[in-house]
């Protein structure tokens, strides 16, 4: 079963939905003026369709989104491509963020062994952050992942602790 670890981004479908109630508001207070033209009564429909698709098209094409990014027990789906937990080279935080959610950036290996990467915020509450993080440990121990930021100064090392016997004392030196 697929989990889901990013937010939906896609704001600008709110954007059109603004444009379109206030083309609706003006064209009712046009229909309620008696002496409107009949032309100006089917203007305002029709500039606010053409508007409003052409706020869609751009927002679309142009504001770049997240990718939607959910994984498995053993690889993480981002829009077309598969990447095995093997293969995640870094999980890193980066300085931009949204309502205390830090935007994380994967580094990873592709089929060629280049180095690819990409970025997501983080889904609320960090929901199914703290597994993901696990399972890339469990995967690759080599794996470079930094601290996650959970919640308003609250940072948490994901990493599995070693055991007493494992680490090392000031004695051992």
């Amino acid at each position: 079963m697929k989990k889901r670890i990013s937010i939906y981004t896609e704001h600008y479908k709110y954007a059109v939905f603004m444009v379109i109630l206030v083309f609706l508001i003006n064209t009712y207070n046009v229909y309620q003026d008696e002496e409107a033209h009949l032309y100006l009564k089917l203007f305002f429909p029709i500039v606010g369709i053409l508007i409003s698709a052409g706020v869609h098209y751009y927002f679309k094409r142009f504001i770049k989104r997240n990718p939607p990014v959910q994984f498995n027990n053993s690889t993480i789906y981002t829009n077309k491509t598969t990447i095995p937990f093997k293969d995640v080279i870094s999980v890193k935080t980066l300085n931009t963020n949204i309502n205390d959610r830090h935007k994380l950036k994967i580094t990873y290996l592709d089929n060629n062994k280049s180095k690819n990467n990409f970025s997501f915020y983080p889904r609320i509450l960090h929901i199914n952050l703290r597994e993901f993080i696990k399972l890339i440990n469990k995967h690759n121990p080599k794996a470079e992942v930094q601290k996650q930021f959970i919640g308003p100064f609250k940072f948490d090392d994901f990493r599995t602790k070693k055991s007493p016997s494992e680490q090392q004392t000031k004695e051992d030196f």
